[in-house]
C-alpha cells in the first residue's frame, strides 16, 4: 500500500488546536520548504504567528472562502492543503509536504482527498496551481492528480538568487 493513501494517514481541516503541532511542521521543514518557495514573512514561525494565521484561515473557512486541511500522521503535521477562493467556480491550490513524506505518495494521495473535499465546501468545480520547473517532484503530483498545464507566470521575485518562474496548472471536475 502506498503510504499517502492507508489509514496512517488522516486529512482535517484546519482549528485553532493546531497551533503548536502547525508550528513545529513548519519549523522543521524550514529550510527544506525554502529550497522551492519564498520564506514564511517575519514573526511567522511563532506561536503567535501560527495562532495569528489560522484564526485568519478558521474565519475564512466559516465565510466560505478557503478549505484548508492538515494531514496528520502519528500525532504530528505531515503535509498541508490550501484552498483559496478566487471566484465564484475557481480555487487556488497550494500544498507543502514535509521532508520526511515526500516522495511516498502522501501529496498525491491526499491531494486527491482535499480536492473532493473541497470542491463540495467552496462550491467549486475548477481549480489553479502554480509549481516551479525547479521543483519536478510538485509538478508530478499536479499531473498525477489530473492537472493539465495552461500557461506560465515570471514572478518579480527570487528565491535562492534566482528569478522565480512557475508554471500554471489547471483542473476541472468531470474532465
Amino acid at each position: 500500500m502506498n503510504p499517502g493513501e492507508g489509514a496512517a494517514c488522516q486529512l482535517c481541516p484546519v482549528c485553532m488546536a493546531d497551533v503548536a503541532a502547525l508550528l513545529e511542521f513548519e519549523l522543521s521543514n524550514k529550510y527544506w520548504f525554502e529550497r522551492f518557495v519564498l520564506p514564511r514573512p517575519e514573526g511567522f514561525l511563532t506561536p503567535e504567528g501560527i495562532q495569528a494565521a489560522l484564526k485568519v484561515l478558521v474565519r475564512e473557512m466559516a465565510a466560505g472562502e478557503g478549505a484548508y486541511y492538515l494531514v496528520w500522521t502519528g500525532g504530528s503535521v505531515v503535509a498541508r492543503f490550501n484552498f483559496s477562493r478566487i471566484d465564484g467556480e475557481t480555487a487556488d491550490v497550494g500544498y507543502r509536504v514535509g521532508v520526511s513524506h515526500a516522495g511516498r505518495g502522501v501529496a498525491t494521495a491526499q491531494r486527491k482527498k482535499a480536492i473532493q473535499k473541497a470542491a463540495v465546501q467552496l462550491e467549486v468545480t475548477r481549480f489553479t496551481a502554480e509549481a516551479s520547473p525547479a521543483n519536478p517532484a510538485s509538478i508530478r503530483v499536479l499531473e498525477k492528480c489530473g492537472f493539465v498545464r495552461s500557461g506560465r507566470k515570471e514572478l518579480h521575485a527570487k528565491l535562492n538568487n534566482k528569478d522565480i518562474e512557475l508554471v500554471r496548472y489547471a483542473w476541472e471536475l468531470g474532465l
